[in-house]
């Protein structure tokens, strides 16, 4: 025979709130450098193309791994030099920095070369070189999604940054995706006969649709701000001193020492435009500091300075905010008895593991994505988890689960001047609900699950004043924690928590 018992009032309840028994959920991974040893693969050929000589370029790139990494799906970061697009190299003392500290961090860093070369006088030349940059920055991106499995790279986690004219070609190689947004200097004119061809037209044959998760802009700007349209969603960080001679922190022309160069838009517009079209921003000003402000890294032994490690966890910091996401709201019984063994569970996904953190209850026992908790004594008990990835991500903490817990106690017989109570029946299967009505009335008396879905229409009719009694046959149940409710329309005037044991 199946046994029915009560549980007190869900309301009032009293509330405690312990610290949660948390079990340990972060993972050192991307937030602390967590690999001593990097292995590096120089001179990567990912395409050939044209300099604005008219030579012909192999175009090449370095990657960065963490050594004896057992991840086979991680986030790339690309990182491209500056020097005005007339200087620099992938080797650059900043380029291999950022790639080493993001290696041991557990990222796939790659710097790749990008042509570089232009007549200073020429705004056309200068408009031509920046495209270059541009076609070669993507051209690099596309080999290496060609090639995920070699270098253990997640297409869906890709990050484009750079310093100066390599946050000039990220920010507008990741931003310029439609032909209508070429500049006219790009094709073919008196000057320039040389059509440059489509924005994915150069370097390589492959073609892959590629969405930057984010963009580290150092120092950076774009041709024009309207290339970020409310479409997009790559999240942006942008660093940047104010007092900059060469890239303008609001606008301005560029490199202006010698050049011709396009009128340009920086940080703080950017940062006004991705604002309109929400976009993730942060923008983090260096008042009064000028260009390059952490060292300049071609052959000058300034690199690095007191800034190099501030900018660097700036960078840090948002490649781990950006790659973050909500862990899963959990999913149980929200009302339940002192003693009992519930479970909870979070959606699942595949490679992913879960740490639960509880308070008013402890974990008896985790396995993938469930948990089972046995709850103390009354009041209100909590539950929420943290999703960690296959990337080894650890997601934002749930929402918490609130759960009322109450106490269990057996029933004996009921006074006949009660005016609800539960008595079982030895007899039978089934239980004995009991109820005085001061007036004849309409009424129900419906048993509902936990989750509010009606478990069993008990009675619903008109019922004369006085004590009434009503069998239940629990055979038909669950075991578990219902909801017994008695009212008329919709006026609730008794209610009580029962267990159901076998």
């Amino acid at each position: 025979m199946r046994k029915i018992l009560p549980l007190f009032l869900l309301i009032p309840l009293y509330l405690y709130t312990p610290l949660f028994a948390q079990q340990p959920c972060q993972p050192e991974r991307y937030i602390h450098k967590c690999f001593d040893s990097i292995d590096t693969i120089h001179d990567i050929q990912f395409g050939v193309a044209d300099d604005d000589l008219g030579n012909s370029v192999n175009l090449k790139l370095d990657v960065y791994q963490p050594a004896g990494d057992t991840l086979t799906r991680r986030p790339l970061v690309v990182m491209m030099f500056g020097g005005g697009f007339i200087l620099g190299s992938k080797t650059d003392a900043d380029m291999v920095a950022w790639c080493d500290s993001l290696a041991s961090h557990g990222y796939v860093a790659v710097a790749p070369n990008y042509r570089i070369g232009m007549d200073p006088v020429l705004i056309q030349s200068a408009k031509r070189a920046i495209y270059r940059a541009e076609q070669d920055c993507r051209a690099a991106v596309r080999f290496l999604v060609e090639n995920y499995l070699t270098y253990g790279i997640d297409t869906n986690l890709i990050y484009i940054g750079g310093e100066s004219a390599g946050a000039i070609t990220a920010l507008n190689a990741t931003f310029i995706d439609h032909e209508s947004e070429r500049d006219t200097a790009t094709y073919s004119s008196i000057l320039f006969p040389v059509d440059m061809g489509c924005i994915d037209c150069s370097g390589n044959s492959f073609h892959h649709a590629v969405n930057v998760k984010g963009i580290i802009d150092l120092w950076g700007a774009m041709t024009d701000t309207s290339f970020i349209e409310t479409a997009d969603s790559t999240a942006l960080l942008m660093i940047h001193g104010t007092a900059d001679a060469f890239v303008p922190y609001i606008e301005g022309y560029g490199f202006t020492v010698g050049y011709t160069f396009p009128y340009l838009y920086g940080s703080l517009r950017l940062n006004a435009r991705a604002s309109t079209v929400g976009l993730y921003h942060e923008l983090y000003p260096f008042v009064g500091q000028p260009h390059l402000f952490y060292g300049a890294p071609s052959g000058v032994v300034t690199f690095p300075n007191q800034y190099w490690d501030t900018v660097f966890k700036l960078g840090n910091a948002f490649l781990y905010k950006t790659l973050q996401f909500p862990s899963p709201f959990p999913s149980g019984n929200v009302l339940t008895c002192a003693g009992s063994i519930e479970t909870y569970i979070a959606s699942g996904n595949a490679g992913s593991s879960y740490c639960w953190n509880v308070s008013g209850g402890t974990i008896v026992s985790s396995s993938g994505n469930t948990v089972a908790v046995e709850w103390g004594s009354s009041g209100t008990g909590l539950v929420n988890v943290i999703e960690t990835n296959y990337n080894l991500v650890s997601g934002f903490v749930s929402d918490t689960l609130h759960v009322a817990v109450n106490i269990c106690e057996a029933v004996k017989e009921t006074p006949a001047e009660s005016l609800f109570s539960i008595a079982p029946n030895p007899s039978s299967d089934h239980v004995t609900v009991n109820f005085n009505f001061g007036s004849e009335s309409e009424a129900a008396l419906k048993l509902f699950a936990l989750n509010g879905k009606e478990a069993l229409n008990i009675f619903n009719g008109r019922i004369k004043k006085g004590m009434q009694s009503v069998a239940i046959n629990t055979q038909t149940l669950a075991p578990g924690v219902y909801l017994l409710e008695l009212r008329t329309g919709k006026e609730v005037l008794h209610a009580k928590l029962v267990k159901i044991d076998e």
